[in-house]
């Protein structure tokens, strides 16, 4: 991911169109997320590892949003799954301090 991604905070779908525009010109994005997401994050991605409940980090694709989406107060993500997939994004989760990173191979 180049040094200096487009940040934006999460306020729900009022994030989704901001995001689609950016991923639509393969512009690498990092969605910064409420800090009372963190146990919610940790629960959906990392239940069975429950040795480090402290932090996340987790890398994939488009799926990693499809998972983070049925946290409700993250449900708008799901708009986000189609557009990165086609665009042929990588994904990454980190937590505490919860954020996406999203990037672009051929970008």
């Amino acid at each position: 991911m180049p040094a200096h991604p487009a940040i934006l905070n999460w306020e729900g779908n009022e994030t989704i169109a901001e995001a689609k525009r950016l991923i639509d010109q393969r512009t690498p994005l990092e969605l910064q997320l409420p800090p009372d997401l963190h146990f919610a994050l940790f629960s959906r991605l990392c239940a069975e590892e429950r040795n480090q409940p402290e932090s996340v980090e987790i890398e994939g694709g488009p799926e990693l949003l499809e998972q983070i989406a049925q946290i409700s107060a993250l449900a708008a993500l799901a708009d986000l799954v189609v557009p990165l997939r086609e665009a042929g994004a990588g994904v990454r989760v980190i937590s505490p301090s919860p954020a996406i990173l999203i990037d672009f191979k051929n970008g």
